[in-house]
């Protein structure tokens, strides 16, 4: 028994998402930098949750590989998915490539123009599942369905919301939800096997290494000083932008103009 929706082979996934970031950086690369960097403004060291959340993913696949009773094992990797599907500087990322393919600027929230206001005018913010439908929607607007897919492989909302509302239970070999139904080959059940939980789980851990591969190599494919031409501000000319980077830490920032010109400013992350 299979979760119906595509069948992706693992190994396919790094090829995707290396297609997806190089047609950023041959749209824009000053615009990619910025999205590799993810300039969030000033701050000092120990506030990137993306980083806490790759410590916590290490930790986690540590305890799910040791030796454990019952159904212990299937809850750390509930508890696994759920925080790996929240991952908002994932989707950030994605949705700033895209923006980028498309020819847009590097935003601190690329959702914020998807946000939609209550009737008194008031942003409401998306949950997760609607902003993983519009950003499902960006990319199929650049013509990558092939990442939309991956998102469709690995982020189903039925799982998502009965864990996240504590709405489930585990039950010999199956994940019971009273308020949530899955699609089992192609037929609605309230009853997950557990074997097809542990392939979502396992699919979700794959995506996630697969990305912070690709972007951590991204980020390193700079090991020296590199000039281009970017638009930084709010400017739409282009200006001459030098690229930060050594053989340690990769791409770490950027200025404009050069060192030593009369206004010059840094960023980086």
């Amino acid at each position: 028994m299979t979760l119906t929706g595509p069948q992706i082979d693992h190994d396919d996934i790094p090829r995707r998402l290396h297609s997806l970031f190089e047609a950023a950086k041959s749209a824009d690369e000053c615009e990619l930098a910025c999205a590799l960097l993810r300039i969030r403004g000033l701050e000092d060291a120990g506030w990137d949750p993306f980083v806490e959340t790759q410590l916590l993913v290490g930790d986690l696949t540590a305890l799910i590989s040791a030796p454990l009773a019952g159904h212990t094992q299937i809850r750390l990797g509930l508890l696994l998915y759920s925080h790996l599907t929240e991952v908002g500087a994932v989707y950030d990322m994605l949705a700033n490539l895209a923006n980028v393919i498309a020819g847009e600027r590097y935003s601190i929230d690329p959702f914020i123009p998807h946000y939609p206001r209550n009737r008194k005018g008031e942003v409401q913010f998306l949950s997760t599942p609607k902003k993983v439908g519009v950003l499902k929607k960006m990319l199929a607007e650049i013509d990558r369905a092939n990442i939309a897919e991956l998102l469709d492989w690995y982020f189903n909302p039925a799982v998502r919301n009965s864990f996240a509302h504590a709405d489930y239970t585990l039950h010999e070999d199956k994940f019971r939800s009273r308020s949530e139904r899955f699609e089992i080959d192609g037929v609605l059940t309230t009853e997950l096997p557990l074997q097809a939980l542990v392939e979502l789980v396992n699919r979700t851990l794959a995506f996630f290494e697969a990305f912070v591969t690709e972007y951590e190599q991204q980020r390193r494919s700079y090991s020296a000083n590199k000039r281009i031409t970017g638009r930084l501000g709010g400017q739409d000319e282009r200006l001459p932008v030098e690229l930060l980077a050594d053989p340690q830490r990769g791409l770490y920032g950027l200025r404009s103009p050069p060192r030593g010109a009369a206004g010059s400013g840094t960023a980086g992350g």
